[in-house]
C-alpha cells in the first residue's frame, strides 16, 4: 500500500461496511521505502473464502444482504468523492458475527486503486482495465472512470456470489475486453427471482449515467430483509408529522412494473429508512403488511406495525 491509500482509508472512519485503518508506518526492506498500514483485522478471510464455506455460492436470501453491505460502504465512499475502481470479492473483508445466529458483516478494504473523482488518471493499463478485469465496465476501458464502474462491479460481484463463477467468460484479456466493447453483459443467472434479476438489470445497465447509484440500489425492493424482526418499544422509527394518517399496503406496488417509483417521495423517504433499519416485517409470498402512521399525545409521529 502507499501512503495515499491511508490516507483515502483514514477518511472513512466509522463507516461500518468499510475497513478500519488505524495508522501507518515506512520501513526499508531490500533498499526499498515500504509503507505499511495497520487494518483492523478480518478473522473470516475474504468474500472468496465465504463463498467456499457455503460451497462455492451463496443462496440468494443471504446474497442480497451481503449485496445490501457492500453497497451501505459504497454509498460512504462516493458520497466522500472517491471511487472504489478495484471492487471484487477478494477485496471485500468477513467479520464473522458475535452472536454465531447473524450473517457475517462485509467491509470494502484495499484501497490501492482508489480514484477521487474529477482527478484524471495519467497510468497506463493493460487492455485499458484499470483494476481487476473480470469486474470492470465497457466505459471503463476507454477511460471514462465513474461511480458508475463500482455499480457494474457489484454486479459482478452478486452473479458470482450465486454462480461460483466469474461473471463473463472468456480466454483471454483481449477477448474479456472485446467482449464488453460488442455489448456483451454478465449472464444473469436464469433461477434468481424476477426482482433480482430487475436488481442486476440497473447494476448493468449500458450506458454508465443510466444506471442506478449506490443510494438507489439501496432502495430497491429486492433487498427487502426476508425475517420477520421483532421490534422493540424503543425502536420505533420518528417520522414527520404532516405524515401522520398516512395508511398504505405496499405489496401491490412492489409487484407492478415501476414497483419503488410508484410510491411518493414521502412514503419512499419511510421505507427507505425502514430498509436500513431492518425493520420490515413479511408475510407469505411477499405481501406486506399495512403500515399505520399515528399521532401520540405529544403530537409527535411514530411508525407502527400492525
Amino acid at each position: 500500500p502507499s501512503q495515499g491509500t491511508g490516507k483515502s482509508l483514514q477518511q472513512f472512519s466509522g463507516c461500518p461496511n468499510i475497513v478500519r485503518c488505524f495508522g501507518g508506518f515506512t520501513s526499508v526492506e531490500c533498499g526499498r521505502k515500504i509503507f505499511n498500514l495497520f487494518l483492523e483485522y478480518a478473522s473470516g478471510g475474504c468474500l472468496a473464502d465465504l463463498m467456499k464455506e457455503y460451497g462455492g455460492k451463496i443462496p440468494e436470501r443471504h446474497a442480497k444482504f451481503y449485496a445490501r453491505m457492500i453497497l451501505e460502504g459504497l454509498v460512504d465512499i462516493h458520497r466522500k468523492g472517491y471511487i472504489h475502481s478495484d471492487l471484487k470479492p477478494r477485496n471485500i473483508l468477513v467479520f464473522p458475527s458475535q452472536d454465531g445466529i447473524s450473517l457475517d458483516t462485509l467491509k470494502i478494504a484495499d484501497f490501492g486503486l482508489v480514484k477521487k473523482y474529477g482527478v484524471e488518471d495519467t497510468n497506463a493499463w493493460e487492455y485499458g482495465f484499470r483494476g481487476t478485469a473480470p469486474y470492470m465496465s465497457p466505459e471503463s476501458i476507454i477511460g471514462y472512470i465513474t461511480g458508475a464502474l463500482d455499480i457494474w462491479s457489484l454486479g459482478c460481484i452478486m452473479v458470482e456470489m450465486l454462480t461460483g463463477k466469474l461473471p463473463l467468460a472468456f480466454r483471454n484479456l483481449k477477448d474479456l475486453r472485446d467482449k464488453l466493447l460488442r455489448g456483451e453483459s454478465p449472464n444473469i443467472p436464469a433461477n434468481m427471482s424476477s426482482m433480482g434479476k430487475n436488481f442486476l438489470m440497473k447494476c448493468f445497465a449500458r450506458d454508465p449515467n443510466e444506471r442506478w447509484t449506490a443510494s438507489m440500489l439501496l432502495s430497491h425492493p429486492y433487498l427487502l430483509p426476508e425475517h420477520t424482526f421483532s421490534l422493540p418499544v424503543t425502536g420505533f422509527l420518528q417520522c414527520n408529522p404532516s405524515l401522520a394518517s398516512i395508511n398504505f399496503q405496499v405489496a401491490e406496488a412492489f409487484h407492478s412494473p415501476k414497483g419503488y417509483e410508484l410510491f411518493p417521495s414521502g412514503t419512499r423517504k419511510i421505507l427507505d429508512d425502514l430498509f436500513r433499519m431492518q425493520l420490515i416485517k413479511q408475510v407469505t409470498d411477499m405481501k406486506l403488511g399495512v403500515w399505520c402512521m399515528q399521532k401520540n399525545q405529544h403530537e409527535t409521529s411514530k411508525l407502527r406495525i400492525q
